[in-house]
């Protein structure tokens, strides 16, 4: 028991003098998160850089990423100036920006598949379309069962045209490949 109470104080104590002695981040210097922001996007751009010439991308179509690149960059700048207008970046302008830059290959990619090809086919809508095709439940699945002349059945009440007709006591008719001909075979 005293060991067990021991125990609970020393996490106690633990984590009361780590929230004590620990440093508040936020809210942050501006010109020190820039310089971090900045740093990422480098980064970013370093790699998608190495990966264009592992390639061997023209030249053309480098400048032609580098612009894409550059668009994306200039929003989370924008974003950026905003934030540090007071000179201190809180945790959620922090966070906002933190995840602009994450997904920063992913916009350029984004913005490199929209504007391929508007050259050449202007006509053809600027969006990705999905290759594979959308299958949808048949309309008749969602409405609700409904009578010959339209009316709505009563809650409880068989839903087949086969179910309404028959007798309470006799088994429902089976459908498909279980289904059994009862009829005589021919001579």
């Amino acid at each position: 028991m005293r060991k067990t109470i021991a125990f609970l104080v020393l996490v106690f104590l633990s984590s009361l003098a780590s929230s004590t002695f620990a440093a508040q981040r936020f809210p942050i210097d501006a010109e020190q998160y820039r310089q971090t922001i900045t740093s990422r996007v480098e980064a970013t751009w370093d790699r998608i850089e190495k990966k264009l010439d592992h390639h061997r991308v023209s030249e053309d179509r480098k400048q032609a990423i580098r612009e894409a690149f550059d668009e994306a960059v200039a929003r989370i700048d924008e974003l950026m100036d905003k934030a540090s207008a007071d000179g201190k970046i809180s945790r959620a302008e922090a966070y906002r920006i933190s995840t602009m830059t994450s997904g920063l290959r992913g916009k350029v990619r984004g913005l490199l598949a929209i504007n391929k090809g508007s050259k050449d086919n202007a006509d053809k809508p600027r969006f990705r379309t999905a290759h594979r095709a959308v299958t949808s439940k048949p309309a008749t699945s969602r409405t609700a069962a409904k009578k010959v002349d339209g009316t709505p059945l009563p809650s409880g009440a068989p839903k087949t045209e086969a179910a309404r007709t028959a007798s309470p006591n006799e088994a429902p008719p089976k459908m498909g490949a279980d289904a059994k001909t009862t009829e005589a075979a021919g001579p």
